[in-house]
């Protein structure tokens, strides 16, 4: 019997994720550990908090094909069309919610490595971007039963320029627009949870430094003025480093240093700016 031919990604690129081909790449021993894949949810956050609240173990995964209402920072929705990118969220034991938040981006862009060229850059807390567009985002949630921590990440894998929001244009990018070609989707999930699963490790064994270090190195705001997005205003400042747990330290142009647990970046200047 002559061997069935291994198919492009091209041939594969709108086709459903498959669980079966997933189990089989999978490596890992605890992420991905029960894995749950969906065809549409509402938010795949959502729907393991749920699971949580009914026992669901360390290591859990829920994907789906498509989000109705994914998750984004500050109540906004994550746009997640139909298998094009990867929506999944990953459940693990943890206090520390802002040091396991950082951990994730930096073990997306670990993930999104595999596909060099790409010029990846962490933008805190952890939006991942390729060049001036992001390309993928984690929102991290705390559980209330337990010490649990719910990652959502959502990546754009094989969108084209016509598969975003007209909000999104200029702003988002994706693999397959950096490569020119789609990219193996499942191989690609699979990647994020060894890496999710490595850096994990690291932040169980209490490599708290280390860590922060990896992260300094893949971020693109240390010692650059940027407008820094809180509740109710913005803050202008030049970020002069990242406290112990994760928190950004700002210097004001008054030469006030402030730490700052909760916000998001949404610009970065030129050091001529600042």
């Amino acid at each position: 019997m002559r061997p069935r031919p291994r198919r492009s990604p091209i041939s594969r690129m709108n086709e459903p994720l498959s669980s079966r081909r997933i189990t089989e790449l999978l490596q890992t021993r605890r992420v991905g550990h029960p894995l749950i894949l969906l065809d549409s949810v509402d938010s795949t956050n959502r729907h393991l908090r749920d699971l949580a609240r009914r026992g669901a173990a360390p290591g859990t995964v829920v994907v789906a094909e498509h989000q109705t209402g994914g998750l984004g920072r500050r109540g906004r929705t994550w746009h997640s069309p139909r298998s094009l990118g990867l929506w999944f969220s990953v459940l693990l034991e943890a206090e520390d919610r802002q040091l396991l938040s950082l951990m994730a981006g930096v073990a997306v862009v670990l993930g999104l490595r595999v596909y060099p060229g790409a010029d990846l850059s962490l933008r805190w807390p952890n939006d991942v971007y390729a060049g001036s567009r992001k390309i993928a985002g984690i929102l991290c949630q705390t559980h209330s039963v337990h010490p649990a921590v719910i990652l959502g990440i959502g990546v754009n894998v094989n969108q084209g320029p016509a598969d975003f929001d007209s909000s999104l244009l200029g702003k988002a990018t994706s693999l397959r627009i950096l490569k020119g070609e789609p990219c193996d989707r499942e191989r690609l999930l699979v990647r994020f949870f060894m890496e999710i699963e490595a850096q994990y490790d690291r932040f169980l064994e209490g490599d708290r430094e280390g860590m922060l270090m990896q992260y300094i190195r893949f971020s693109d705001f240390m010692d650059h003025p940027v407008r820094l997005r809180l509740e109710n205003k913005i803050v202008t400042g030049r970020v002069v480093g990242l406290h112990a747990k994760g928190d950004l330290l700002i210097e004001s142009p008054s030469g006030r240093r402030e730490r700052y647990a909760e916000g998001e970046i949404i610009e970065v200047m030129d050091v001529t700016r600042g």
